[in-house]
């Protein structure tokens, strides 16, 4: 059997990585949603743990089959790990907390950015041609 090019290769890890990537975001952003509700989120851990587990399955594959950016993708294992190993004491209850759930979500839109090869978010590229 024939092994699919770097380019298909890279295409299918680089988009499934992006998508687990923004369902993270929207996890962590309920989590967030949580503090001043009712408590009733979509963010369990449960799923934050999923999509985390499927980034190290797409990082830890492109490390075999696409060694060429081996620094991305070790970033990106060693970034889930340390995800992982605070996960079971995430909370938001505090402005701190909020903070730090901020940051996540900073980090995963970098991740997703670095993966896709842009520079700025579509909405970073929209609010800069408006100021123009």
């Amino acid at each position: 059997m024939e092994r699919q090019s770097d380019g298909y290769i890279s295409g299918f890890t680089d988009r499934n990585l992006k998508k687990e990537i923004v369902l993270l975001e929207g996890h962590y952003r309920e989590f967030i949603a949580q503090k001043d509700s009712s408590g009733k989120t979509l963010a369990c851990k449960d799923c934050i743990d999923k999509h985390l587990l499927a980034i190290f399955g797409y990082a830890e594959e492109a490390l075999k089959y696409l060694p060429n950016n081996r620094d991305n993708w070790n970033t990106i294992i060693a970034w889930g790990h340390k995800r992982l190993d605070e996960l079971p004491a995430l909370e938001c209850k505090t402005d701190a907390d909020e903070k730090h759930i901020y940051d996540i979500i900073e980090q995963l839109k970098e991740m997703r950015l670095k993966a896709s090869g842009e520079k700025l978010c579509y909405t970073c590229q929209l609010r800069q041609q408006m100021d123009k």
